[in-house]
């Protein structure tokens, strides 16, 4: 009886509270939105348009609305090719950077003059600037993703209790399946990202309105498949709902992907198979490796001492992509200078890097041995002062500072810092291209350390898959036991050979540069949401007027990526790969 009693007040709290946040979330939205409705539209023209049915911009801005006409005058001449069937291309528009709209509807457009289908868009409800500038891509039909009313996220909230039943560690819940995608492990991934927590052991009443927006997801998109018939989808984001649960839905139901990767620089990563769903779109194929290896080693080593060198000397080594704008230049420091500063002995050093906590849990699929990005980072931390065999630098993750979790170690990191001498928090006075000079080790879950520091010569020590972990070349640790064990005698790790120092460097080289296809359309940016929006748009006023298909890279690119078949855009001007049919997808 006490049993059932306990279920009984569990669903009452999660129903009650679900109903609550739904609310709570629902004003917090429309005061979101009712700012970027001032800011962004033009009210009067949205209400011509509305009563009186007028085709006229709704924008506000002048130089958005330049481009849009601009825009629409080029695509409109460009395109007098015959569409040969009823199959669309979906192109989807989730993240609020017109930078990230843009990016997505060329894609779409270039796919549309290759295969001969309409483009069908998407956008959440209320992103007028996405479904505007869609349009001025010749993409009319657009279909809007409406967040769920009360009556709605009250049968969800239904739904989620009988999913849910007993399965209320996280370890059970991120085995939940709902419409045969993995629901549990997606509605985790975004609240870990969305709240700012970074981890949980059990869930609460918030992990389960994520759910519910995660059913609401499944039953949308599961009704918007059947309804068109989608050939190919256009996605960049593939992560988080309610992206996540579109990219699972469409590879179950055979819809190709092409999902981009970089930014005005990029190529498409092509999904044809359901179980490539854990294979993020970084994740470069063996077949393709050995090939670029077998033919150009000398090339991609040569040119990735370069760009390395290029990096060290403007400061942007291990910078991160979203932060680069923000970054200071500081002092490179030896390791005996080092040394001498922080008063050790000269004992071997290991580097943590740590992890950005709320970002990239689960990019690659499930975790093998730790629940998520925290778990592994307080795991390691406890470690530290016990293995004193070598002196340990703690190295913060660089957009932890600008995208902070709720929970990120800084006090337990400030205690060993403080308690133990052959722990230190890496100098914030100083540049992290020191690292380089200064460690011995490299220990993360998966970050990019894993094969960056092998190129270097410099052993890495990691557990969790990521983009680089398939390559054989590389040792990953399968079980936290063996990883321990690791740690505790780095003195046992051996130096990369030098035929691993040379793969990682050609995959390193390969996997940031060779798949650089330059796109004519879409200029240099800042993927964050403080760019510089009237340069953006000048920018991209002046090459539209310039593009010819027949002069941009990516184009001629994405030609060959699809008549080789091909995972990744190579960029073939770059280096020498044979041309047959390569079937790398998976």
């Amino acid at each position: 009886m006490n049993f059932n009693y306990d279920i009984m007040n569990r669903v009452s709290v999660f129903f009650i509270n679900c109903v609550f946040l739904h609310f709570k979330k629902k004003i917090k939205k429309n005061f979101v939105y009712l700012f970027f409705y001032i800011k962004e539209i033009n009210i009067l023209n949205h209400i011509k348009k509305n009563i009186f049915n007028k085709d006229i911009s709704i924008l506000s801005s002048i130089l958005i609305n330049r481009f849009i006409k601009l825009n629409n005058i080029l695509w409109k001449k460009k395109f007098i090719n015959k569409i040969n069937s009823n199959k669309v291309i979906l192109v989807e528009s989730f993240i609020n950077h017109s930078g990230y709209t843009i990016s997505n509807s060329i894609i779409a457009l270039f796919l549309k003059k290759k295969f001969h289908l309409e483009i069908l868009g998407i956008v959440k409800k209320g992103d007028h600037v996405a479904k505007e500038i869609f349009k001025s891509y010749g993409i009319d039909k657009c279909i809007i993703y409406p967040e769920a009313n009360i009556f709605q996220r009250i049968k969800y909230t239904i739904i989620g209790l009988k999913i849910l039943k007993k399965n209320t560690t996280i370890k059970d819940f991120s085995k939940i399946k709902y419409l045969k995608t993995d629901l549990g492990l997606t509605a985790y991934d975004s609240y870990i990202r969305y709240t700012g927590n970074p981890s949980l052991k059990n869930v609460n009443s918030e992990l389960f309105y994520f759910l519910t927006d995660g059913i609401h997801a499944c039953i949308f998109f599961n009704n918007l498949i059947k309804k068109n018939k989608i050939r190919y989808s256009v996605q960049a984001e593939t992560a988080f709902l309610p992206s996540n649960t579109l990219f699972q839905m469409s590879l179950n139901k055979k819809i190709e992907i092409f999902s981009r990767l970089g930014v005005n620089n990029f190529a498409v990563r092509r999904y044809t198979d359901s179980k490539q769903k854990y294979d993020y779109r970084d994740k470069i194929s063996k077949k393709i490796f050995n090939e670029i290896y077998r033919n150009n080693k000398k090339l991609c080593i040569k040119n990735f001492t370069k760009i390395q060198n290029e990096k060290i000397k403007t400061g942007k080594f291990g910078i991160d992509v979203r932060v680069q704008h923000k970054r200071k230049i500081r002092p490179i420091i030896n390791r005996s200078d080092l040394i001498k500063r922080l008063d050790w002995d000269n004992k071997k050093i290991g580097v943590i890097f740590m992890h950005h906590l709320i970002d990239k849990n689960f990019h690659s699929g499930p975790r093998k041995c730790f629940s998520d990005n925290y778990s592994w980072s307080k795991f390691i931390l406890q470690q530290l002062p016990n293995i004193k065999n070598v002196n340990w630098i703690i190295k913060p993750h660089p957009t932890e500072i600008y995208y902070g979790s709720k929970k990120d170690l800084k006090t337990e990191i400030e205690y060993l810092d403080k308690n133990f001498k052959h722990i230190k928090l890496f100098p914030e006075d100083l540049s992290q291209i020191s690292l380089l000079n200064i460690a011995d080790y490299a220990i993360s879950s998966n970050g990019s350390v894993g094969i960056e520091y092998p190129a270097n010569g410099i052993p890495s020590i990691f557990i969790e898959n990521s983009y680089f972990t398939h390559m054989n070349f590389l040792k990953k640790y399968n079980k936290s036991n063996n990883f321990l064990k690791a740690i505790k005698n780095l003195n046992k790790i051996k130096k990369p050979t030098k035929n691993t120092i040379n793969k990682s460097k050609v995959f390193f080289y390969a996997r940031f540069n060779l798949f650089d296809n330059n796109c004519s359309l879409v200029p240099s940016h800042n993927i964050s949401r403080d760019f510089n929006k009237n340069k953006f748009w000048i920018k991209n006023i002046e090459m539209i007027k310039k593009f010819r298909f027949e002069e941009d890279e990516f184009y001629q690119m994405l030609g060959l990526q699809l008549k080789y078949k091909l995972r990744h855009t190579v960029n073939f001007n770059k280096i020498k790969i044979t041309k047959k049919i390569y079937n790398d997808f998976n």
